[in-house]
This record gives C-alpha cells, sequence and structure tokens, in this order.
C-alpha cells in the first residue's frame, strides 16, 4: 500500500499527447511556486520514476508541460517531494 504524507491542494496532472510523443502537465492554481523532485507513478508497491532528483517548477497559475520517458508506465498516483516535502500525492485532472 503506498503511504503518502500529504495531498497537494492547489496541484493537479494529466497525461497529454502530440504529434512526436506523450507529455505529462502539472499545473498550480496556488499562490506559491512549487519545486517538483523525485517524481513518479505508484500503483501498489510499483513505482514507475518519471524523474529523480530535480524534475522542474510550476509557477502560481501556471501550467507547465514535460515529455515523458520512452516506457513510462502511466498509472496509479503521482507522487512527488513538493518544496521539499516528502512523498505528496498530486491529483489527477479530468481529461
Amino acid at each position: 500500500r503506498t503511504i503518502f504524507q500529504s495531498i497537494a491542494r492547489g496541484f493537479g496532472w494529466r497525461i497529454g499527447s502530440d504529434t512526436s510523443d506523450r507529455f505529462i502537465e502539472i499545473s498550480n492554481t496556488g499562490a506559491g511556486h512549487a519545486r517538483l523532485t523525485d517524481v513518479a507513478f505508484l500503483t501498489g508497491n510499483s513505482r514507475s520514476a518519471i524523474t529523480e532528483g530535480l524534475f522542474g517548477y510550476v509557477l502560481p497559475g501556471a501550467t507547465m508541460r514535460w515529455p515523458l520517458p520512452k516506457g513510462t508506465t502511466v498509472s496509479g498516483d503521482l507522487s512527488a517531494d513538493v518544496n521539499g516535502q516528502k512523498s505528496v500525492r498530486i491529483e489527477r485532472l479530468p481529461e
């Protein structure tokens, strides 16, 4: 069972695609910036890392898009360290 320390309020993610590949978009509707590190999809005891270490920043009121690494399994919950807070669950946005 995956244990999250907290749920990120004001953040959401979705998967998209364009002519070249798949990507992940993360939105920040909060009032402060978000520094994302150690981002991964978690399903039960399985972890599919998007990145180890710094992933990027999402400024308040912004949406950022990053390409998904080839072979990334997109299932389960999205977990990230947000501004140094470990194992934060980021809610999935409606498609």
